[in-house]
């Protein structure tokens, strides 16, 4: 009876010490599990500012938060470098003089800056969230999926005020969303680029408004320029200004 017992002692002690090293085992590769690259730019993109004194984007990433984050650091030097390239678009966009935004749109901030203006036309830049989607009366969108646009030209007739609603559901990177914008009684057309890192939280609401006078109704064109990158997906829709 004895020999038994023991046997049975030794063999729960066995289970026991299995079970054990299995159970650590399991925390110890959950613990060393590195982020992936979309999952640290995403976790980055929550402390990037725009430097309006430079015109262009800042993330100051420490030592502690890359510790409360989980960051990998291997992945902070192709992100820095995304960041970088993304700036030097900017100038480069602003030295051709085309009316460049500088778009920060998280689910707890929201900061759009412009450098440069139009003798054409105005705009104002508002958060807004997915379901504030206004019929479109029929006016057609523009879209983009992969980082290409897939529509890229539209044109419609409507007053001197209209909305476009900007989404961008997916990206990896940084992306730009420039196109040129004709109407109003000029044939000449003004380059909007739009610059950001991250998804838009819900859509952009830009107002436009026609500065140069004349009579409704208007043409309004928006033509895009280039691919958007940062595998981008995305719409520009356009409502009526309400």
């Amino acid at each position: 009876m004895k020999r038994i017992l023991f046997l049975l002692l030794v063999v729960a002690a066995m289970t026991t010490f299995s079970c054990t090293d299995r159970y650590e085992d399991v925390e110890i590769h959950k613990s060393v599990i590195p982020h992936t690259l979309a999952e640290d730019l995403r976790i980055v993109n929550k402390f990037v500012t725009i430097d309006t004194v430079n015109y262009s984007f800042y993330a100051s990433i420490t030592d502690s938060i890359i510790q409360a984050e989980g960051i990998s650091k291997d992945n902070l030097v192709p992100i820095f470098e995304n960041l970088d390239e993304l700036n030097k678009k900017i100038k480069e966009s602003i030295r051709k003089g085309e009316i460049t935004t500088l778009l920060l749109s998280t689910e707890k901030e929201f900061k759009s800056y412009t450098i440069g203006n139009s003798n054409e036309l105005s705009f104002k830049d508002e958060k807004a969230s997915n379901n504030s989607f206004i019929t479109t009366r029929g006016y057609p969108s523009l879209s983009f999926y992969g980082g290409n646009w897939s529509i890229s030209d539209v044109s419609f007739e409507a007053t001197d005020k209209v909305t476009s609603l900007f989404s961008v559901d997916y990206c990896s990177g940084y992306w730009q969303a420039s196109f040129t914008c004709y109407t109003g009684t000029s044939s000449y057309g003004n380059t909007f680029t739009m610059y950001s890192s991250s998804i838009t939280h819900g859509n952009v609401n830009r107002y436009w408004w026609i500065t140069n006078g004349g009579q409704s109704s208007y043409s309004w064109n928006f033509s895009a320029n280039g691919p958007v990158g940062g595998e981008a997906s995305g719409l520009v829709r356009f409502t009526d200004t309400y």
